[in-house]
């Protein structure tokens, strides 16, 4: 299956060699499928008096694109083409039905200019593996599509993305639709491309598997499903592990109190809060499911004395999580240099806790990590700058897990990356709600909720896909939403992944592997 899978450019013209080299189904029959599968998708979307326009490139992307015109004639449909193509097989087999496209490119720019709403464009231009900027001619296609009133079908690519490094400048199609020849690329779900590949379908065309290791994937629903926690009806509070939440100081009261919420509205059996005595008696007031530690500290933050009682409680604990409303104190660092090195639960660390890490910490510690950071989060981290995370978070995310064994990463942004041991899953689905002080905390929450029965992998997988899904079904405007608004959306969330068909949670083993 490649419906989750993400390739790089090389990869995908791997599996093309692979196909037509080693299973011997040649180029010409994988156009024809291609092409079938692209006009059954655009016939989806057309009306009985829709138009359509293919723009066909030099390549292969072209000649999918002469094949789908001699499809879409066959069915009836008002098409026409630009190519310049003379000689290429696919040209011939138009020849030999009297089909001409327009070569004359002024004339394919007065046809664009007349289309209107109903209307499609076929950009089959360039694809995966176009190693230069659109100029020219092209560039010209390129704009007077995106100027014109029609909707646009890209073919695998919208033309000007690079399969692996996304866009190679601002000359780029804009598609309403993308239909991803059987897998999706690496480079149309980094941030700068995802205003221009639209909705994206995913074509099986019959390409082989090549048998070398993928190591980035899309997380899917199906995906989130798979890494649930199961319910069993014979459960008591200890099957679902034990939390210890550990943050908050006087300025940033607020903190503690979300993501301890989302905890325990992700399935935590028992919660414990551990807090400066400033917090402890509002937190009793909207806590009344979690316990609290009686800690020894300054009231207005977790000072060092705190710490002692603060790693007796991790012993009895499943997970523990660190860095919500910490504050960055000397006395808070000593805390977190303390939980890596001397518990053995897992450790989700989020927020300030990830300011104070010494990455030399996770080299020596003996139980499993989550890290959530966000891209200035992760810049302080690694000294990446966040202009270099932002161009592309995915190799950046997956560069820090092999060098981090056993960490997983939830790198946040624009798409949001989790990393384990080499192996990436991408989840793209950008949403202005979340762009909200305490969104990151409530993550941390769902996170630390799911770890208590689940491993840590599996954990970050379901709970990233749980938050964004929290705000995507939310009906209130996207400026009204507020961190607490995930956190009540939350059992629906788990009510739909729970009763989704083919629901088969994977059990609680302590694997990585999804």
């Amino acid at each position: 299956m490649t419906e989750n899978l993400l390739e790089t450019a090389s990869q995908a013209r791997e599996r093309d060699r692979y196909t037509i080299e080693t299973e011997h189904i040649p180029s010409l029959v994988l156009m024809e499928n291609a092409a079938r599968s692209l006009c059954r998708l655009l016939q989806t979307r057309l009306l009985p008096d829709s138009r359509v326009l293919i723009l066909c490139g030099p390549g292969n992307n072209g000649q999918d694109g002469l094949a789908m015109l001699r499809i879409l004639r066959e069915q009836g449909v008002d098409a026409c083409a630009f190519s310049q193509s003379d000689s290429s097989q696919q040209q011939q087999i138009l020849s030999a039905r009297g089909i001409e496209p327009v070569t004359n490119p002024e004339q394919a720019l007065r046809q664009m200019s007349a289309l209107s709403r109903d209307d499609w464009i076929v950009d089959a231009m360039f694809g995966s593996g176009l190693s230069r900027p659109l100029t020219g001619l092209w560039e010209q296609l390129a704009q007077a599509a995106d100027s014109s009133r029609a909707r646009i079908l890209s073919v695998d690519v919208p033309s000007g993305i690079h399969g692996t490094l996304g866009p190679l400048s601002a000359a780029v199609i804009h598609a309403d639709l993308t239909g991803a020849l059987q897998t999706q690329k690496v480079g149309t779900i980094l941030p700068a491309s995802l205003p221009c590949t639209g909705e994206t379908r995913i074509l099986d065309i019959g390409l082989g598997n090549p048998g070398t290791d993928r190591d980035t994937f899309l997380l899917t629903e199906t995906v989130a499903r798979q890494a649930l926690p199961g319910r069993s009806a014979l459960s008591y509070k200890g099957t679902f592990g034990k939390a210890l939440m550990i943050g908050g100081c006087k300025t940033m009261h607020g903190a503690m109190e979300m993501s301890a919420k989302a905890c325990f509205h992700s399935g935590i059996g028992l919660l414990t809060v551990a807090v400066p005595p400033v917090l402890q008696p509002p937190l009793r007031c909207v806590l009344p499911e979690a316990m609290l530690l009686d800690l020894h500290s300054d009231p207005d933050f977790l000072s060092e004395e705190a710490i002692p009682e603060i790693l007796k409680a991790t012993a009895e604990m499943s997970v523990v999580s660190a860095g919500n409303g910490l504050s960055r104190t000397p006395s808070s660092r000593e805390l977190v240099r303390s939980l890596m090195l001397n518990t053995e639960c897992t450790l989700v660390l989020d927020a300030d806790a990830l300011s104070l890490l010494d990455l030399t910490w996770l080299k020596a510690r003996q139980g499993q990590t989550i890290l959530t950071p966000h891209p200035g989060e992760f810049s302080r981290m690694t000294g990446i700058s966040p202009q270099e995370l932002q161009k592309d978070p995915v190799t950046a995310a997956r560069a820090f897990s092999r060098q981090y064994p056993g960490t997983v990463l939830v790198l946040k942004g624009d798409i949001t990356c989790v990393s384990c041991d080499g192996q990436t899953w991408v989840l793209a689905r950008p949403d202005s709600a979340l762009a909200k002080g305490g969104s990151g905390d409530v993550l941390c929450g769902i996170i630390t909720g799911l770890a208590g029965s689940q491993n840590p992998l599996q954990a970050a997988l379901c709970g990233v896909w749980a938050h964004n899904q929290a705000a995507a079904i939310s009906e209130k405007d996207p400026a009204a939403f507020s961190p607490q608004d995930l956190t009540g959306s939350l059992s629906t969330v788990w009510t739909k992944l729970r009763n989704s068909p083919g629901n088969s949670p994977l059990p609680n083993d302590g694997k990585h592997t999804v």
